[in-house]
């Protein structure tokens, strides 16, 4: 699959991950907004078309399997990346629970990072 140009939200607590995440994909054409919270992520979801979500799951108040499970309670069809510092096993989930999510383990390259966005656009979607 050809690299294509997207729409992308980050949703990520952490102010310093946001931006890096920010500037790795502007600077290869992706359009990219950026939340700090999931409240706030789901609200953008629903408000305005996005390709991708990628979200951090440990953050304040909802943690990213819970933006998931509202997004998809919304019934809005996306690609989605999953980013955490804990192993799958650690969170306590399976390959199952994430249902075409793509899972990055903090620390995590850039090259892994369009590796996994390739990946959640041939599954995900729109």
């Amino acid at each position: 699959m050809a690299d294509r140009t997207c729409g992308i939200l980050v949703v990520e607590d952490d102010p310093l991950i946001r931006r890096l995440l920010t500037t790795a994909l502007v600077v290869r054409g992706h359009s990219v907004e950026t939340c700090a919270d999931g409240a706030t992520g789901l609200y953008e979801m629903k408000k305005s078309l996005y390709d991708v979500l990628i979200t951090d799951y440990h953050m304040p108040g909802m943690t990213g399997m819970q933006l998931v499970e509202g997004v998809r309670e919304a019934k809005i069809r996306i690609a989605t990346i999953l980013m955490s510092g804990s192993s799958l096993k650690e969170l306590g989930l399976t390959a199952r629970d994430l249902d075409g999510i793509q899972f990055l383990q903090k620390p995590f390259g850039i090259g892994e990072l369009l590796v996994s966005l390739r990946k959640a656009l041939k599954s995900g979607s729109r």
